[in-house]
């Protein structure tokens, strides 16, 4: 059981991991149209 929740964690960091370089993006695109 243990295994499946770290499983379940490291999915979830994964995931989260993968959507910061979009957010990322759209921060950066945002500032270069603000400037």
């Amino acid at each position: 059981h243990s295994n499946s929740i770290e499983f379940s964690l490291n999915n979830k960091r994964y995931k989260f991991e993968a959507d910061i370089p979009e957010e990322l993006k759209n921060v950066l695109d945002k500032l270069k149209k603000t400037t």
